[in-house]
């Protein structure tokens, strides 16, 4: 994490040391105090580490509880009720066919007894009949006269989609990264750092801003460039503290 430096200021306790820089933020520190910022980073590790857990937990538990999965049950419900509300008109309807024919049948008896209270029926009579049975038979079953068929242009249920537009978790760290800026020891030329503590990036004009803490001073360095360009505070102007 550190690695030993000259006589420096420490970051810290501002006094003039040895220091070691951390890697990770850049800041040079004595001994002392790098002790401390190390337990500081431990206990920052340990909060994250707390978070995943809770997070790791709230995730089980809203697996079957996420607002979602209540929508979709809403919506399966809601369908369910409009599917049953329409097979039941539907059942209806054919409930109602079925009592007109009945209706027929209850002429068509009548008619019948009628026949044979007068005992009066013949060929022509007995066939005359016959067909008047056989058209109430096939009025109750024959697609001619009654047929169930789909709506294929209803819109009776809206079709329920799940759009998850994918994530970039899978994100790595470059292998072999390439220096942009400084890389050229400590020091207080325009090709070097002290202690930078802060980093400001510029996609549009390809420029990054660094906060140079040791030499009091705001980089601005351009992508490709060979140094950077004091736009505030060093040595030639007045410092920043």
């Amino acid at each position: 994490m550190a690695t030993s430096n000259a006589m420096m200021k420490c970051y810290t306790c501002e006094e003039e040391i040895t220091t070691y820089i951390c890697t990770g933020c850049s800041k040079y520190f004595c001994v002392d105090d790098l002790m401390k910022h190390r337990e500081e980073l431990k206990l920052q590790f340990h909060q994250i580490e707390d978070q995943r857990n809770q997070f790791a937990q709230t995730l089980d538990d809203e697996k079957n509880n996420h607002p979602l999965i209540q929508q979709i049950t809403q919506w399966e419900r809601i369908s369910i009720e409009k599917i049953r509300q329409t097979a039941e008109e539907q059942r209806n309807l054919v409930q109602q066919y079925s009592q007109t024919i009945e209706v027929k049948l209850r002429s068509f008896t009548e008619e019948m007894q009628k026949t044979v209270k007068k005992k009066d029926f013949n060929e022509v009579i007995l066939k005359k009949l016959q067909i008047e049975l056989e058209d109430l038979k096939n009025q109750l079953y024959q697609t001619d006269y009654i047929q169930i068929k789909q709506d294929s242009s209803s819109t009776f249920i809206n079709k329920l989609l799940i759009n998850i537009t994918p994530t970039t978790t899978n994100l790595k760290w470059k292998q072999q990264p390439t220096t942009i800026a400084g890389g050229n020891r400590p020091g207080n030329q325009l090709n070097q750092f002290n202690a930078p503590s802060g980093i400001y990036v510029d996609d549009q004009q390809q420029t990054i801003y660094v906060a140079d803490y040791g030499n009091h001073r705001i980089i601005k360095w351009k992508f490709g460039e060979r140094n950077g360009e004091v736009i505030a505070g060093g040595y030639m102007y007045k410092q920043l503290n």
